[in-house]
């Protein structure tokens, strides 16, 4: 039966294109001549060319500066193509090569138009592929039908340095998954690796797609977890392009939902990695979204694992613990404040009196004075009580003026004590923004040291400044000095 060739552009510009291929050779560069000419900065301008050769087409790379990469691997030499085959010229361009017959032309073209309808807009979907190296033809054609409509696939042929923890880069790659594929044949049921990789992705509650590609042994052992799921039937290619499009759909369903899954996922496993440090729990909005998808787990596959409720449920209590240790603080602050208020007050009233009973006593002197000059006879003993009088008199103005400074004092203590209690509020106020607002945080760090400079709290926050905010440190000269001012354009950048 006759054939199409063609390639798809699936990244580059105008992705979508499909070329027809219909000479015996075509060329692909950035040089106008090219059969296939994409202006495009790191091709080169004679890439790569495909010619014909026992009714196949082959791919060669024309001594490239940036190399043609198939299955993550740079070619060397010319490579025959298979069907859905996948291939990169230079950074930014992938195409794939589709040998159809008229009927699997027609259901390819069908396919794509099916998968705009299925494939949410401006969402990737990041799934697991799970399989036995001896289905690895069959898994690379499901791979680049499926990295075709957007999906972003994780297949153990590529990403993984020589050097690295196996065994973490794929427990890695199954937690950051929204879905994990189980591609069902007698070797991959009898393989330990694919049963730790289900395993895995059972305990993560991960949504299980099970594609059956060749039919199990009578009598194997069947995980339960993929017997009571419905199997997607892709037992040769003409199934695959069948069912394709309804495989994109169930990874695609409710991708909103799973994708806060992973997510959630990943951030507790981080939360409980970190040794359950409460750095790296949820706070705020982020808090609010995760206790709103736990209220619609109920109704919503996958579950949430034990470890996601607990996160969530953690974090509420650190976030109550910390708005009490605020309101405690505020409160206490705003306790001292009255009291040095009263007893100032009480001060003050204490030195008005003892004024009152200064000014009485030297009215009381000048009226003696007065008496004295009634009578000669009486003048000595007269002026001798008016004397006394007045000394007593000056000895109560120097007492009320002692009572008035006391007062003053006092009232400037309460000021200063008044005013700690201020820097310590909005010192405390810094530290529960620091993660959240670093910026709002310096500033209110900064003021309370100007108010306060003895105040610790500030201290903290821009101790931790750092840490959560490191273009603070890099706008500064001298990034290991202290802090004593900082400024905030109207764009919100440092000034």
């Amino acid at each position: 039966m006759a054939k199409t060739f063609q390639l798809v552009l699936q990244k580059g510009p105008g992705p979508g294109q499909v070329f027809t291929l219909e000479k015996d050779e075509i060329t692909i560069g950035r040089d106008i001549e090219c059969d296939i000419s994409i202006i495009e900065s790191s091709l080169s301008r004679r890439h790569a060319r495909l010619f014909m050769k026992d009714g196949n087409y082959f791919l060669e790379d024309l001594n490239s500066t940036n190399g043609t990469i198939v299955n993550g691997t740079r070619i060397s030499e010319p490579l025959r193509l298979a069907t859905n085959t996948v291939f990169n010229l230079g950074r930014n361009i992938e195409f794939l090569y589709e040998a159809l017959t008229r009927v699997e032309e027609s259901t390819a073209l069908h396919s794509r138009d099916f998968l705009k309808s299925v494939v949410p807009t401006g969402r990737t979907s990041k799934v697991f592929i799970s399989y036995s190296r001896r289905n690895k033809e069959f898994v690379e054609k499901l791979h680049a039908g499926l990295t075709s409509t957007g999906i972003n696939t994780w297949v153990d042929w590529k990403g993984i340095p020589l050097t690295a923890d196996w065994w973490a880069e794929i427990e890695d790659a199954i937690e950051g998954a929204d879905g994990f594929i189980f591609v069902i044949s007698p070797d991959s049921l009898a393989s330990e690796i694919c049963g730790k990789e289900l395993q895995t992705a059972i305990d993560y509650k991960k949504r299980l797609i099970p594609v059956l590609h060749i039919e199990p042994e009578p009598g194997s052992d069947m995980p339960e977890q993929i017997s009571s799921h419905n199997w997607v039937f892709m037992k040769d290619e003409a199934g695959m392009h069948e069912m394709l499009p309804r495989l994109v759909e169930s990874i695609n369903t409710d991708l909103g939902y799973v994708q806060a899954h992973t997510r959630l996922l990943t951030r507790a496993v981080e939360w409980e990695r970190k040794e359950r440090n409460a750095s790296f729990l949820l706070q705020g909005d982020d808090l609010q979204s995760a206790e709103n998808w736990l209220d619609r787990a109920a109704d919503n596959q996958p579950q949430p694992t034990d470890l996601q409720i607990e996160y969530i449920q953690v974090s509420r209590r650190h976030a109550n613990r910390r708005q009490r240790i605020i309101m405690g603080a505020t409160l206490t602050a705003l306790a001292v404040t009255f009291v040095l208020a009263v007893i100032s007050f009480s001060l003050y009233l204490q030195a008005n009196s003892q004024r009152r009973v200064a000014e009485e006593a030297k009215e009381t002197a000048v009226a003696a004075e007065a008496t004295a000059l009634v009578g000669e006879a009486t003048a000595l003993a007269a002026q001798a009580e008016a004397v006394s009088q007045k000394e007593t008199a000056v000895a109560a103005q120097q007492e009320a003026d002692t009572q008035r400074e006391a007062a003053e004092a006092a009232q400037e203590e309460a000021v200063q004590q008044a005013e700690k209690a201020y820097a310590g509020e909005i010192g405390a106020k810094a530290l529960t923004l620091v993660e959240i607002d670093p910026p709002l945080a310096a500033l209110l760090a900064l003021e309370s040291k100007r108010i306060s400079p003895e105040d610790t709290t500030a201290d903290e926050v821009l101790s931790l400044l750092p840490a959560f905010y490191p273009p603070l440190v890099d706008a500064l000269e001298d990034p290991y000095g202290s802090v004593s001012a900082i400024a905030w354009s109207p764009s919100g950048q440092l000034a």
